[in-house]
Parts: C-alpha cells; structure tokens; sequence
C-alpha cells in the first residue's frame, strides 16, 4: 500500500468513536445476508454460523448512509435473501449492495438492480438472488 498525501491511518477503536458520534455520512461494512426490504444481519458467534455483535449495532444505528459489500453467494447459496434467518443488525438500514455480480439500491423500501457486472448477466444475476426484484431500465455495467 503506498500511502498518498492526505491520508489518514488511525485505529479500528477511533473509527468507532467517529461512528458513534455521528461523524460520518457513509459506512461499508461486510454482511452474511440483506433482505429484500434493506434488513442487515452482520454477526455472529464464534463457533457458530454467526459472528458475535461487536461493532454491528453501532452501524445500525448510526444515522449514516450504510453500503454493503459482500460475495453474492456463499457455500451456493445467495445471501442476498426475500427475509434474514441470522440475527438482524438493523431493519431498512442498507442503501446499497454491492456484489461481484451486481448493485443493488434501496428505492422504495426494496432493493432495485440498478448495475450489472460484465461478467454477469440478468440470468445469473436472478438465479442467484433468494427474491424477486425489480430492474431500472437499462441497468449500468461495470
């Protein structure tokens, strides 16, 4: 990594400080499934299928715009799912995923397509996602 002028370099404990106090307007964060309607489960237990909640509440309810970026599936099975079955972190939280496959954004309480990846197509990307969903007209690619 090479480090430009007007970076930043700081501890995980300050980031949550700044999170907690409000000082940022967008957070990524890493997720095991989003809902349909934009519900985020991102803990678990160690041992178990689910991580422990550490710093997961935190970003739930921060006020901040929260992306999530994750692998579309896992083990095959998608984990962009109609309903959450592990632990919530917040319900409507997520504004947008981001996958290797596709971008999904929070329009009207659902998550709309609105890119797909060139690797992918509408096919794959449907074949892989556990709900329905509508498609903006012309989706981007990247």
């Amino acid at each position: 990594m090479t480090l430009l002028p007007g970076t930043s370099v700081f501890p995980s404990s300050l980031s949550f400080g700044m999170i907690r106090g409000g000082y940022l307007n967008l957070i990524v964060v890493d997720a095991l499934q989003v809902s349909s309607t934009g519900d985020l489960a991102n803990w678990n237990i160690p041992g178990k299928q689910v991580h422990g909640i550490g710093s997961a509440m935190d970003l739930a309810i921060s006020g901040s715009k929260i992306v999530v970026a994750m692998e579309h599936t896992a083990n095959g099975k998608s984990k962009l799912v109609g309903s959450c079955n592990l632990p919530i972190s917040g319900q409507g939280i997520v504004n947008k995923v981001v996958t290797e496959k596709a971008v999904f954004e929070l329009q009207d309480g659902h998550l709309v397509l609105t890119e797909i990846a060139n690797e992918s197509s509408l096919e794959d990307v449907k074949a892989n996602t556990n709900f329905e969903f509508k498609v903006v007209a012309n989706p981007a690619r990247f």
